[in-house]
């Protein structure tokens, strides 16, 4: 058997204590950066990343014209400085209008702009802008025509195509009712297929509301909402030169009650990730539902995965990939009742595991109604999630949460099931867009009606978690005999966005109920020490070695504890490790009892032979 030494560690604080951090940093002036304060409206912006971790935002305009909306962008670089025009440069102003669709980076620091035209007397067109990085319009003034049929199109799904330009899909009125077009243009603003677009579904009633991926092999997915028998949700499959790749639509999900609302993402093998709203047996109500299917049309899912098993309505869904492969899933959901809505959030594992509670798990479940989720992942693994947020009573703030690379939250200050606010003016703070900023840092851009709603202005924010060590929680050293030594070498990594301070005192300390002379901890050593404190940058790492060298046998444990700016401080690890020394034990005196001439006595002689010492006894015949 063994005997235990147990300890319950603590740090001994000592002079010189690092002061701790909020692990929410806001970048930038805590009200925000002022895209565009022009006179009238800004509105519906959208955003994309610059390519050097800032953010390049398109907007609705009514500086123009009081109630036909215009064409604004503007850039904002990772110091919130604005280089290009003040309150943006104009993007597109025909005199009918128009109606802002989507932004996706062109690949080299500037983006394509796709918009639709609310043409007089001949329905809504599809146009594309691109501008580049120092601001300047790189296609025919007033924007490549993608399509410009009679009747209208509209419900843009805009991908970029890796190659400078970017595939287009939407529906289509020009058949009588909706289909599915699309449309492919190059880095030229050249359009590559058949013009007005190929036909994608053209099936008996309505197909509408498109979502799109990019299979970063080649191809494009497409999913959207369809009519040809009652509400479901349909998928085709692209090839690069508009071809046309399953010979039918694939029934993505094609069951009883409303599908809606399909969004879609590629995952890193060339299989797409597609997501939608699902009221199949939930009696009215809608729930979030997702499938995986390859170039071949081959799906993951039987029927598709239900995502959340919870009753309530579930709305406002939108996903992002997860920089691992995979994708993460957000939405609204109203378990607690109407007007109070609540943010959750399911991540699918490249590998098609779900990971999570069956019902989804909350990353704000606070009183008050949360909506219009948005989330993105930062290189660092992890991902930044905003919506607004009614819990005031009143108008609408900005709150926001983060996810850890697992998917879960390491960050007490982040994730109490309350979350954390971007902006807190007055009025509504609404639409927030959200791109990745760099390791650990996301870029956040909404309208602001802090002033007056009714002239709302164009606002952004860059928000990073603070500096953060990351290693593995526990060292193991196993069995050793005493006398003998082992070494491990700890690499501790700064996970956050900014520079992390670290103080040079690193101790080995023992047991907060261990005896005052009981100095078993000191089995452990710290082998390299830092010579002076020092600047840990992002994505660094530095190397602490530390030796077991057990003197009896026994089980021993320390604690490593680092100190720094970090929110969580000081820094732990624990090391565990066995002193072998097995230790054979036998009575000295066995009483058998009293016994008869010529009989018998059958008698069991329990733990002659006892182990008392730590490690497995081995006994020779």
């Amino acid at each position: 058997m063994f005997r235990m030494k147990t300890f319950v560690l603590v740090f001994i604080l000592c002079a010189g204590t690092a002061a701790t951090a909020q692990a929410q940093i806001r970048f930038w002036d805590t009200t925000g950066v002022p895209i565009c304060t022009a006179d009238q409206w800004q509105r519906e912006p959208e955003a994309v990343s610059d390519g050097a971790d800032g953010a390049i935002v398109a907007w609705e305009d009514l500086r123009i014209s009081a109630s036909q909306p215009t064409i604004f962008a503007g850039r904002v670089t990772v110091d919130g400085d604005l280089p290009w025009q003040q309150d943006g440069i104009l993007i597109a102003d025909a005199a009918s209008g128009q109606s802002l669709e989507s932004v996706v980076s062109d690949g080299a620091g500037g983006a394509i702009i796709a918009y639709v035209n609310r043409s007089l007397g001949n329905g809504r067109d599809v146009f594309l802008q691109r501008v580049s990085e120092d601001g300047s319009i790189l296609w025919p003034s007033g924007g490549v025509v993608v399509c410009d049929q009679p009747e209208d199109q509209q419900s843009l799904a805009v991908v970029a195509d890796g190659q400078g330009g970017a595939y287009v899909v939407w529906q289509d009125e020009r058949g009588g009712d909706w289909d599915i077009y699309a449309q492919r243009v190059d880095a030229e603003g050249n359009i590559l297929w058949t013009d007005d677009g190929v036909l994608v579904s053209g099936q008996p009633d309505d197909q509408r509301n498109p979502a799109a991926a990019l299979n970063p092999y080649g191809g494009l997915y497409i999913a959207w909402y369809d009519k040809r028998t009652e509400n479901d949700i349909y998928a085709q499959y692209l090839g690069e030169d508009g071809t046309i790749l399953w010979q039918e639509d694939y029934p993505l999900a094609v069951v009883e009650g409303l599908q809606l609302v399909p969004r879609a993402i590629s995952f890193a093998d060339s299989s797409a990730c597609f997501v939608w709203l699902d009221a199949r047996g939930m009696d009215g109500t809608s729930s979030v539902y997702a499938q995986v299917l390859n170039p071949q049309g081959v799906p993951f899912f039987g029927g598709g995965f239900q995502l959340s098993t919870s009753s309530a309505p579930q709305t406002g869904l939108t996903l992002t990939e997860d920089n691992r492969g995979g994708a993460l899933i957000v939405w609204t959901d109203f378990r607690k009742g109407t007007g109070e809505g609540d943010i959750f959030y399911r991540r699918i594992e490249s590998d098609g595991t779900i990971a999570g509670s069956d019902f989804g798990d909350p990353l704000c479940a606070i009183s008050g109604m949360q909506q219009s989720p948005q989330i993105i992942a930062d290189p660092a693994g992890g991902a930044f999630a905003v919506w607004e947020d009614q819990r005031n009573g009143n108008d609408y703030d900005l709150f926001m949460n983060r996810l850890s690379p697992e998917g879960t939250t390491k960050y007490e200050e982040w994730n109490l099931n309350t979350a954390l606010p971007l902006i807190k003016e007055d009025l509504n703070q609404s639409g927030p867009r959200i791109v990745s900023s760099g390791l650990g840092a996301a870029i956040i851009v909404w309208y602001d009606g802090r002033i007056q709603d009714g002239l709302a202005d164009i606002y952004a924010q860059r928000v990073g978690y603070a500096p953060w060590l990351a290693s593995d929680d526990i060292v193991d050293f196993g069995l050793l005999n005493p006398g003998e030594s082992a070494m491990d070498t700890m690499t501790f990594t700064n996970i956050g966005t900014v520079p992390l301070e670290v103080d040079n005192n690193i101790r080995r300390v023992r047991a907060q109920d261990a005896d005052p002379g009981d100095n078993s901890h000191i089995d452990f050593t710290v082998e390299s020490f830092f010579p002076e404190d020092f600047t840990l940058q992002p994505d660094s790492s530095f190397d602490v070695v530390v030796s077991f060298s057990p003197q009896d046998g026994g089980l021993f444990a320390a604690e490593l504890h680092i100190r720094s700016n970090a929110p969580v401080d000081p820094h732990r690890v624990r090391y565990e490790g066995i002193g072998y020394d097995p230790q054979i034990e036998t009575r000295n005196t066995y009483s058998l009892g009293t016994v008869k001439m010529k009989s018998k006595l059958d008698t069991m002689l329990e733990e002659s032979i006892r182990n008392v010492g730590f490690g497995d006894l081995i006994i020779e015949r």
